[in-house]
């Protein structure tokens, strides 16, 4: 979708008939909060119109409609106009790929629609088989050096508070998701999934917050109760890993361990907002069962359980210390690769 200045003058045109132009009224409203101000922010260059909220008839595909681009009006777009995202120029980043797509037949149709006297939208349809094709191509041909993971890995230990650590994880499946992804329908995949693997979302809960907030004091009863146990024990703190092998997937653990006795591993810290108050039980905290000898453990089903996998895969380290936190009680467990999970759900 894009938008363009025109001379004050319009012409009458033939409507397009009702299908033509999807009508998409919650589009918006079903977006995720950063997702949806991103496209409040793309509206205001077009009079702050949802074209998925207009009349059917907003829209035709006369040409006689369409603005008067000159070549300075091409220039300015490809390199010096933003990224509503980055705020960067594109620097014609998107020239020859658009140009190559439209030439190729991928947009089969382009629509315009009035907006105010002297703005114009144009919508274009794809060939959604051409689109296929070209994701498929663009997914085997993601590459990424052992050193640049290196690099990246380093630069994002911040995690939430770097804005690289969320453009790093735009795109990849990251291990919170991790679970989602090997359980929804390839044919009809959850929209909603696609929205966060492709945008993120930085919208907290009670509950996010929550965990954020005790994180820090989760670690440090972690760490009290390993070093009793370990000797030279540390933890240090983790960035966003990328497995050269897996560079669609990523993985970001709460923190690396390390000891002499058993060489490092991932952390992963949870503090259930829900269970804030009384000791940690299988009836408290939904994640974990207990086994035939009474023992609490996590329930290898769970989407916890399958994020840990991700995050040694990701980190190639060999375990996880599995943390739950509540003010008044401590649980730990150590977990391993699942081997057989392994070999299922690595794309």
């Amino acid at each position: 979708m894009t938008a363009a200045k025109l001379q004050q003058s319009e012409t009458m045109a033939t409507k397009l008939p009702s299908d033509r132009v999807p009508s998409l009224p919650k589009y918006r409203e079903l977006l995720d909060p950063e997702v949806r101000k991103n496209y409040n922010a793309k509206l205001k260059s077009i009079a702050n119109i949802n074209p998925y909220n207009v009349s059917r008839n907003v829209f035709t595909d006369s040409w006689e409609l369409w603005p008067e681009i000159q070549f300075p009006d091409i220039v300015n777009y490809l390199l010096f106009s933003t990224s509503n995202n980055t705020k960067e120029e594109l620097k014609a980043y998107k020239s020859l790929d658009v140009y190559q797509y439209f030439v190729a037949g991928w947009v089969r149709c382009i629509f315009v629609g009035k907006a105010s006297t002297d703005v114009r939208i144009l919508i274009g349809k794809l060939n959604i088989d051409d689109l296929l094709k070209k994701s498929k191509e663009t997914f085997h041909a993601m590459k990424i050096t052992p050193q640049q993971a290196r690099d990246i890995e380093e630069a994002t230990r911040e995690q939430s508070k770097s804005s690289l650590w969320f453009g790093m994880r735009a795109g990849r499946i990251t291990s919170s998701k991790f679970h989602q992804a090997c359980h929804t329908n390839p044919l009809s995949p959850s929209v909603s999934l696609i929205k966060d693997v492709c945008y993120g979302s930085k919208f907290l809960t009670a509950a996010v917050r929550w965990g954020r907030t005790h994180e820090k004091d989760a670690l440090d009863k972690y760490k009290q109760a390993m070093k009793d146990k370990h000797q030279d024990f540390h933890i240090n703190e983790s960035g966003l890993f990328i497995n050269p092998d897996h560079p669609h997937l990523g993985a970001s653990p709460d923190a690396i361990s390390s000891r002499k006795c058993h060489g490092a591993g991932c952390v992963e810290v949870k503090c259930p907002y829900s269970a804030r108050v009384g000791p940690i039980t299988a009836d408290t905290i939904d994640c974990l069962v207990l086994t035939p000898d009474g023992r609490l453990q996590l329930d290898r089903k769970h989407a916890y359980y399958s994020q840990l996998q991700l995050q040694m895969a990701s980190t190639t380290y060999h375990f996880v210390d599995f943390v739950v936190w509540t003010p008044s009680d401590l649980f730990i467990e150590r977990v391993y690769p699942d081997n057989a999970l392994s070999a299922l759900t690595w794309p």
